[in-house]
């Protein structure tokens, strides 16, 4: 907005017969400028930080987090059932299990959050 006013300002001036000797103009031509290159550095920025998070949610894509749960082996498998489920409520898919000496070993694996990951679904 402001640099929307700025410009309105600087038009109407410039039209005026007065010139380019005024004070006025020359103090609104310096206050344009400098928003103009204060926006100019701003979308540079902007454009910079919208790649690299581009680039981030690409590689996550193709990457896994894992996670490692150890469950009691004492537990009722209903009680393993649920723990199980909470795990897989977090978006974790245990792929292989160990049995341990009093325990059994559980390797999660799950896809970091991405919405890149919607797109086809909505083509």
């Amino acid at each position: 907005m402001k640099l929307f006013s700025l410009l309105l300002c600087l038009i109407l001036l410039a039209g005026c017969e007065q010139g380019a000797n005024n004070p006025d103009l020359q103090r609104l031509t310096k206050e344009l400028d400098q928003t103009l290159q204060e926006a100019h550095q701003f979308f540079e920025g902007a454009t910079s930080t919208g790649n690299e998070l581009a680039t981030k949610e690409v590689e996550k894509l193709f990457t896994f987090e894992y996670r490692v749960e150890e469950l009691d082996s004492s537990l009722s498998p209903e009680e393993m059932q649920e723990q199980l489920q909470a795990l897989g409520q977090e978006r974790w898919e245990c792929f292989h299990a160990e049995p341990q000496a009093k325990s059994l070993r559980f390797f999660c694996k799950r896809r970091p959050k991405t919405y890149l990951r919607y797109i086809p679904k909505l083509l």
